[in-house]
């Protein structure tokens, strides 16, 4: 019996091996070059299906639309986790050059802004990070679909400059640069890269809060969850930061926008997750908001999945009020929703004209974590 699977083993590879030679031959290439080219086929067409898909088209889910652009070809059912996000710590850094056709836009706009800063109506951070590059690997199966960024760094009165220029443009000068930036960053207009992340409480309701309506950017409007801009420092590892996990556990360092949303859960809502707890933080998709040109990364953490921070909505609150007390912050209101789509979808439509609208998204796309299917979804939102 064996001597009879020796001869079928050898017979394989010999098979294998004229086989291999035959199409060598036959087409000059190897089969790996073959692959690879029927891999960039695949890739081609699958951007094909996303610009079809996409291009000119606002985020609707049943009767909630947002002028955000989703840049994956679906949200992922699994979301992106930190292993699923290369970004690159090393970033791009140069001062700011105005195209010629935005120059006149941009000097009528600078005066007020040096104003508003000389004012301390805001902050002139110099570590806001933009999106320099996007690439999405399509490896296979949905599951195995990675993000590749490249960031760029600079002054917060940049991006201020691009956000008023980009709302100054015509119609038609705006779609221009629009289905410029749409498959790789706009070199000029994409000066702001953040992450939006939902929070869903231990007694399952999702938090909303009003920004205060003195605040410089979004007054007044409604966000769901966390909302943070990257900064330099996310793509550095402080010796300082604390070591997190247990002892013996290793833990990759997070790519930025983890260390980003990381940062944001703490500073806006005191919860200080362990390094090891940083997986429970999902980003489902990369969407442009195209109404301000700028990027976010939208996801969700579910506190009855983490091991050291299980808030029920009554402890969260109290968090997040002395945070926003501690920190000088102006906080208008704070929701708890049930975290059902129809009672989410109550809120959203009662508030939709004050609403971020990246936040419309969070929160639609944070169901995704618990098995929804956007069928469903769709059917949720639009009654």
């Amino acid at each position: 019996m064996w001597i009879l699977e020796l001869i079928q083993s050898i017979t394989l590879l010999v098979a294998g091996a004229i086989g291999y030679w035959v199409i060598e031959r036959l087409t000059g290439y190897s089969l790996d070059t073959l692959y690879d080219w029927m891999r960039a086929k695949r890739q081609s067409k699958l951007a094909a299906k996303l610009r079809a898909t996409h291009a000119g088209q606002d985020f609707t889910c049943g009767n909630v639309s947002a002028p955000i652009y989703v840049y994956d070809i679906e949200p992922r059912p699994g979301g992106y986790r930190g292993e699923d996000i290369y970004f690159d710590d090393d970033l791009l850094s140069s001062a700011m050059i105005i195209p010629e056709e935005y120059k006149q836009i941009c000097n009528e706009l600078l005066p007020d802004l040096e104003r508003d800063l000389r004012d301390e109506k805001f902050y002139d951070n110099r570590d806001v990070v933009g999106l320099a590059s996007l690439h999405q690997n399509l490896l296979g199966t949905d599951e195995y679909h990675k993000l590749s960024m490249v960031g760029r760094v600079g002054p917060y009165i940049d991006h201020l400059l691009t956000v008023k220029t980009f709302q100054k443009l015509t119609g038609a000068d705006r779609l221009e640069a629009l289905e410029l930036g749409r498959e790789t960053p706009h070199p000029f207009f994409s000066t702001l890269l953040a992450v939006s992340i939902a929070v869903i409480t231990t007694d399952a309701k999702l938090m909303f809060h009003r920004r205060g309506r003195r605040i410089y950017k979004d007054p007044g409007l409604w966000v769901c969850g966390v909302s943070e801009g990257l900064k330099a420092v996310d793509c550095t590892w402080s010796s300082q930061e604390p070591p997190g996990g247990r002892a013996g556990h290793q833990v990759l360092k997070p790519p930025a926008p983890l260390n980003a949303a990381w940062r944001g859960l703490d500073e806006e809502c005191g919860i200080k997750l362990q390094l090891d707890e940083i997986s429970t933080i999902v980003l489902r998709s990369v969407v442009l908001n195209t109404r301000l040109y700028e990027w976010y990364l939208v996801g969700e953490i579910d506190l009855r999945e983490t091991r050291h921070h299980k808030l029920n909505s009554m402890e969260l609150e109290s968090s997040i009020r002395n945070c926003a007390r501690d920190r000088g912050r102006e906080i208008d209101e704070i929701a708890f929703v049930p975290y059902t789509p129809t009672a989410v979808a109550q809120f959203l439509f009662s508030n939709q004209a004050t609403f971020t609208e990246w936040g419309k998204v969070a929160a639609i796309y944070s169901f995704l974590r618990h098995g929804y299917e956007w069928a469903k979804l769709q059917e949720a939102f639009s009654k």
